[in-house]
């Protein structure tokens, strides 16, 4: 019974998203964004980011932070060789496209040798 406890212990934290950093100055929200986007994940509304730092208030400054980070890392991702990208099977979620118009092909040309 004991186990049982744990396992379903383990089970419920496993499915809670991990919580996000303590966003209180704007170097936290640039750094939030320049690692999403140098990740590749795509870039996060005001409206969804007011909702994510709640109930901690959320200030235009900080979202112009979040802005400039997100651009940043930006450029960092799309500067890499999207075949690459594609040949190992990172998933590609669009970032790039208004930097490179070729980035998207090439990426799936990687894709198509993927192992």
């Amino acid at each position: 019974m004991k186990w049982l406890l744990v396992l379903i212990s383990l089970f419920i934290v496993g499915c809670v998203s991990p919580p996000l950093p303590e966003f209180y100055s704007v170097d936290t929200w640039q750094s939030y964004g320049q690692d999403r986007a140098e990740q590749g994940q795509t870039f996060q509304s005001q409206d969804k980011l007011v909702s994510l730092s709640a109930p901690k208030p959320f200030t235009e400054e900080m979202f112009q932070a979040y802005q400039v980070g997100y651009q940043e890392g930006k450029q960092n991702y799309c500067s890499q060789n999207a075949y690459v990208l594609g040949l190992i099977g990172k998933p590609y979620h669009g970032i790039c496209d208004d930097i490179n118009p070729f980035f998207q092909n090439d990426y799936a040309n990687g894709r198509l040798n993927f192992f």
